[in-house]
């Protein structure tokens, strides 16, 4: 292959870069998107379900969390310092369970804990909610403890 062969197979790779540098950068994260405020209770079979995870899993983008109070109240964070989620159509799941962690000085966290919450809420997942700009209210759970 001689130089006249690769230089326009260098000038169309140049402009194929240039071409797709603003999606690139786009798909970075950037933050030109507004979170949604997201909180609500959990309970099983009525009564408060303190200390689970609850995940918010959209169709597209980065999930939000929230570890439920002794009240079972949760607000959701996108990351750390970013509370809300993403509007759309999410799934969600809602788990009890905690890996044990042999580094912790907890004897309980030692140990971890199995799942209280049924599949259904977790790992088969049937919970599927709409977080939305338009509607604010809390977004409740209450779970069944029985098939």
């Amino acid at each position: 292959m001689n130089v006249t062969t690769l230089l326009p197979i260098r000038q169309i790779a140049l402009l194929l870069s240039v071409a797709y540098l603003p999606l690139l950068l786009g798909c970075g994260g950037g933050e030109d998107f507004e979170l949604v405020p997201v909180s609500g209770t959990v309970t099983m079979d009525g009564q408060p379900l303190a200390d689970v995870s609850v995940t918010f899993r959209p169709e597209l983008g980065r999930l939000s969390y929230a570890t439920t109070d002794a009240d079972g109240k949760y607000t959701l964070q996108y990351t750390t310092e970013k509370p809300g989620a993403l509007p759309g159509k999410h799934k969600v799941s809602i788990s009890s369970e905690e890996e044990p962690d042999p580094d912790s000085d907890d004897p309980e966290k030692q140990k971890g804990s199995k799942e209280r919450v049924p599949r259904k809420y977790n790992t088969q997942t049937t919970l599927e909610v709409e977080v939305s700009h338009e509607n604010r209210e809390p977004i409740n759970f209450d779970l069944k403890s029985g098939g």
